[in-house]
């Protein structure tokens, strides 16, 4: 770190202080580059806390010295630890970022980082949580809105966006979410604080996908009178995937491309800047949209275990086959009323690990239905997807709160996943 100074007997002068120039040089400091006049003031110091004494104390004291105005901040983020502890060059236990980034994508990787790692705080790396949040916020919910918002335009348009009519109902709800995140994400951002600025943009990613439920563009197609209506919902969809799009950008670099381009704005700059979703309504109409792959597709993981950074796993013994139970008739299976149900609402239940309170809607009805799977489902990533449920059960109070029905899944040993309907079915659809 440092060693004896030939000008100071027995002071120490540390080579980080020759590393903290670099700050300046890289601007062009005293050579003349507009650089420096231009970013210098805005200069925030992001910095692991263990080395923020260093760079809030002796860093400042060489500017003020150099007559250097100070960084406008300097922020000291968490470590991200493994089980053994601290991430370490020393102790052996680093996980390449290289490696990952090949595997699943840089803007996976940062998503998945910047998500997790609380303001400050410290947070556990997982591959099981990478991946559980790639399938789940990146592939489900952001790349499917924007897969479906393609597809619709697509097929009910042409694959031009046509313009939009008079806000109805849902309409302006999802507008004011739109502005209600651009505020509070500005305010998060304001703060450093990068996984909350993450979960305001999902509030808008969530409503987005719930107003496709509620709109139900593939019922409005076939009604040649509803035909402004579709315009308008599906105009609609667009706007709020341009914003998000816009939004995430700090995050995740590389997909915007993909998605501006695909709704033919790939040569509008004026559409794609930060100012530009201060207000709604700016994609022009008659854009002419193209589809392609998912610009988030699911991991595999049965299929990709090999690909996976974790320890090697012993040999597991051979599966034994489960017995199955007595056989049943057509008439065992009638009395049980499969229904297809809309995840509107999740909260965990205190005191319960395992329990999670979830509103479903059946179309007619709305349910509280009390399932054990907190442990594989975080409350954000089941809001907005269609379940099976036993709609007939009879109801049972569960830490307090009354659970009219169960939701179905399906697991082998630790693992655990809920069943789930593909397709636009719409709520209290029967299970045959």
């Amino acid at each position: 770190m440092g060693g004896p100074c030939p000008l100071c007997t027995g002071a120490c002068v540390y080579v980080w202080f020759d590393a903290l120039v670099n700050y300046l040089s890289a601007l062009g400091w005293q050579d003349g580059d507009p650089r420096f006049e231009h970013y210098w003031p805005h200069t925030v110091h992001l910095m692991a806390k263990d080395i923020v004494r260093f760079h809030s104390v002796i860093w400042p004291i060489v500017l003020m010295a150099a007559d250097i105005p100070l960084p406008r901040t300097i922020f000291g983020h968490g470590w991200l630890l493994l089980e053994g502890g601290k991430m370490s060059k020393s102790k052996g236990n680093v996980v390449d970022p290289l490696v990952l980034i090949d595997r699943y994508g840089v803007d996976a990787v940062r998503y998945y980082l910047l998500r997790e790692l609380p303001n400050g705080g410290d947070s556990y790396y997982s591959e099981d949580d990478l991946i559980n949040r790639i399938n789940t916020d990146l592939a489900n919910d952001l790349g499917n809105l924007i897969s479906r918002t393609l597809g619709m335009v697509q097929k009910y348009q042409g694959g031009f966006i046509a313009a939009a009519g008079i806000p109805q109902g849902p309409d302006s709800d999802l507008i004011n979410c739109a502005m209600q995140v651009k505020d509070e994400l500005e305010e998060q951002l304001e703060h450093l604080d990068f996984s909350n600025a993450l979960t305001a943009i999902w509030k808008l990613v969530r409503r987005a996908n719930r107003y496709v439920d509620e709109t139900t563009p593939w019922n409005l197609v076939r009604d040649p009178g509803k035909k402004e209506r579709l315009q308008t919902v599906l105009y609609n969809l667009s706007e709020a995937v341009r914003l998000l799009t816009i939004w995430c950008s700090p995050f995740m670099p590389v997909f915007p491309e993909r998605v501006f381009e695909q709704f033919g704005i790939a040569g509008r700059l004026d559409l794609q800047t930060w100012e530009s979703t201060g207000k709604w309504g700016l994609l022009p109409a008659n854009l002419q949209v193209e589809t392609g792959p998912g610009v988030f597709p699911r991991i595999q993981v049965e299929e990709d275990k090999e690909k996976l950074s974790v320890k090697p796993q012993e040999e597991k013994p051979q599966k034994q086959r489960k017995p199955q139970k007595p056989q049943i008739t057509i008439d065992d299976f009638d009395r049980v009323d499969l229904r297809v149900a809309l995840v509107k609402n999740v909260e965990k239940i205190k005191g319960a690990d395992r329990l999670l309170k979830v509103e479903l809607d059946l179309g007619s009805e709305t349910r509280t239905v009390v399932a054990g799977i907190a442990q594989h489902y975080t409350p954000d990533s089941l809001v907005g997807k269609r379940v099976v449920i036993v709609a007939n059960l009879a109801p049972v109070k569960l830490r307090g709160v009354t659970s009219s029905g169960m939701i179905l899944a399906a697991s082998e040993g630790d693992d655990l996943g809920v069943l789930t309907v593909e397709r636009e079915i719409p709520p209290g659809a029967t299970v045959k």
